[in-house]
């Protein structure tokens, strides 16, 4: 049975992506504009999403961590509209980027209890207006995993998105620790331990006080 996101299907020019594939992202979408990744699954689970920012030398930027406790980055580069909702909704500017950051990692995590065989499918858009790129599979296929590696931005020449469709052993918080992350294990679900003073252009921001985020702003 096809699996679909809870939103209203209202885009025309939508390639369906492959598993293990990967295309040029600039054909279809402008890397310079604004872009959205939306991820849900079908199935009484809860998910966790995740993107993580990764340099060359696939080191994590914990300031582009943004998942449910993190929603944004330093300078709304990556933003997550809602960390509970189901489908997730990123937004990114990949135009924004600072040059240390060159992979962007989307992931999806089971938490406690269950695996992925509790979910039913997942659908994966990656749009910008009328046209973009969509990406469909099972969990049946995935039924000892707690997470899925599911697609990659990765910058070299040009912009390129990969369809990982991993399985990943951990939850979040594994997954985390896996990537490089430091976990705070007292948390709840995974969450990163974060470092509320940040230096940036040679000051100190704390909390990320400068940068100032309305929600229902500008969502595409």
């Amino acid at each position: 049975m096809p699996i679909s996101l809870t939103r209203e299907q209202k885009f025309k020019d939508i390639i369906t992506i492959q598993r293990g594939s990967e295309y040029d992202l600039g054909k279809v979408l402008d890397p310079m504009k604004r872009i959205s990744v939306e991820m849900g699954v079908a199935g009484k689970v809860n998910i966790d999403f995740a993107c993580f920012g990764v340099d060359a030398a696939s080191r994590v930027n914990e300031q582009f961590c943004i998942f449910y406790n993190r929603t944004n980055s330093p300078g709304n580069e990556i933003s997550l509209k809602d960390g509970n909702a189901n489908p997730a909704l990123f937004r990114l500017e990949l135009s924004r980027l600072p040059q240390v950051v060159k992979r962007l990692i989307f992931t999806a995590s089971v938490r406690d209890p269950g695996s992925m065989l509790n979910i039913l499918g997942m659908d994966v858009e990656i749009r910008q207006n009328n046209a973009g790129f969509h990406l469909q599979f099972s969990g049946s296929d995935f039924s000892t995993y707690k997470s899925i590696i599911v697609i990659e931005l990765s910058l070299s020449a040009i912009w390129q998105l990969e369809a990982t469709v991993a399985g990943f052993d951990g939850d979040l918080g594994g997954l985390m620790e896996h990537l490089g992350v430091e976990v705070d294990k007292g948390s709840s679900q995974g969450e990163a331990s974060a470092e509320p003073v940040v230096q940036r252009d040679g000051k100190i921001w704390i909390d990320g006080e400068e940068f100032v985020v309305d929600p229902e702003k500008d969502w595409v």
